[in-house]
C-alpha cells in the first residue's frame, strides 16, 4: 500500500509551539490573518526558526512538503544564510522533509526578484502563491496576471510550481492560471466544481485537497467537497488530501484521509496513489534527469 505523504502543509500552522487552535470554524479572511502574521514574526528570531524547524524534522514521520514564506520572515529580521542553513540541517535530519517557498498576492508583483535570489540559496524543491482571492481576484487582473504567470513560468523550469486558487470557489481563475502553468499543483481547487467536464481533459494539472481546511475556514460544505472529489477521481485527475495547517485546525494525515474516505469511498486509496506522482522532488528528478 502506498504511504501516506502531505504536500500542502504549512509551516506557521504546523509547528509545536503555536497557541492558536481553530477548534470550531472561523471564516477565511480571519483564519488568514493574525494567526499566520504571528509566527512569521516570530521567525525573525533565527533561534525560534531553527527550534521550530528542527522539531518538525524530529516529529514528521510522512514525506511533508512543507512551505512557508521565506520573504516575510527575511523582512521580521530572520537572515537568508541562517534560514537555509536551518533547513539544510532539517532535512539531513529526516529526508522526507522538503519545503516549499510560499509568496502572498497581497505582497504584489515586485517581490519576485528577492524570490529568486533566496530560490539561488535556499533548498526549496518548489515554489507557492497564496493569499487572499477575493475581494482583488489577482488573477483577473491582466497586467497583474501577466508579470505573475511569467514568474511562475519561468521558476517551473527549474522546480515544482504549487498555486492556491479557487479556494473561494472561483473556476475562471483556475482556468487561467492552469491554461499557462502546465502541470500546476492546484490549492484546494474548490472552484472546480463549476468546471465543464472537457476542462479536466484539456489541461494538465493535479490537486491538493485539504478538507478539513475548507470545512474549518467555511470554503466548502460536505456536500461541495464530495462532488470536489467525485468529480476529480471521475476524470482521473491526480489528487491528494493535505492536513493545511494540523496544528491551527488539530488534525493530521492519517485524519484527512479517514475524513476524505466517508465523503467518497475509495478516495483515500486514490490520495495516496496520486501523492506518490505528485511530490515535487519526483517532478526535479524527472527535469534534471
Amino acid at each position: 500500500m502506498e504511504e501516506y505523504a502531505d504536500l500542502h502543509c504549512h509551516l506557521s500552522g504546523s509547528i509545536a509551539a503555536t497557541t492558536f487552535s481553530v477548534k470550531a470554524t472561523m471564516p477565511l479572511d480571519e483564519y488568514l490573518g493574525s494567526p499566520f502574521s504571528e509566527v512569521e514574526h516570530r521567525h525573525g528570531n533565527h533561534e525560534l526558526f531553527d527550534s521550530d524547524v528542527q522539531e518538525l524534522a524530529n516529529r514528521v514521520k510522512h514525506y511533508t512538503e512543507i512551505r512557508f514564506n521565506p520573504l516575510r520572515r527575511i523582512k521580521a529580521g530572520l537572515s537568508l544564510l541562517d534560514m537555509a542553513s536551518s533547513m539544510i540541517l532539517a532535512m539531513r535530519a529526516n529526508n522526507r522533509l522538503k519545503f516549499i517557498m510560499t509568496l502572498s498576492r497581497e505582497d504584489g508583483v515586485g517581490q519576485y526578484g528577492e524570490a529568486i535570489g533566496v530560490l539561488c540559496q535556499a533548498p526549496f524543491c518548489g515554489i507557492d502563491l497564496a493569499g487572499r482571492e477575493i475581494p482583488d481576484d489577482h488573477e483577473l487582473n491582466p497586467a497583474w496576471f501577466r508579470e505573475t504567470a511569467g514568474f511562475f513560468r519561468d521558476v517551473g523550469k527549474h522546480i515544482g510550481v504549487a498555486y492556491h486558487v479557487g479556494e473561494t470557489g472561483s473556476f475562471e481563475s483556475i482556468r487561467r492560471i492552469v491554461g499557462v502553468l502546465g502541470g500546476v499543483r492546484i490549492g484546494h481547487g474548490l472552484g472546480l466544481v463549476s468546471a465543464p467536464d472537457s476542462f479536466y481533459h484539456d489541461y494538465r494539472f493535479s490537486v491538493e485537497v485539504c478538507p478539513t481546511a475548507n470545512l474549518k475556514t467555511l470554503t466548502a460544505t460536505d456536500s461541495m467537497l464530495r462532488t470536489h472529489i467525485r468529480r476529480l477521481m471521475y476524470h482521473q485527475t491526480p489528487f491528494c488530501f493535505n492536513t493545511d495547517s494540523p496544528k491551527f485546525l488539530q488534525t493530521d494525515i492519517v485524519r484527512e484521509h479517514f475524513i476524505g474516505e466517508g465523503l467518497v469511498q475509495g478516495s483515500a486509496s486514490y490520495s495516496r496513489r496520486s501523492a506518490s506522482r505528485m511530490r515535487f522532488t519526483k517532478y526535479v528528478d524527472e527535469q534534471s534527469a
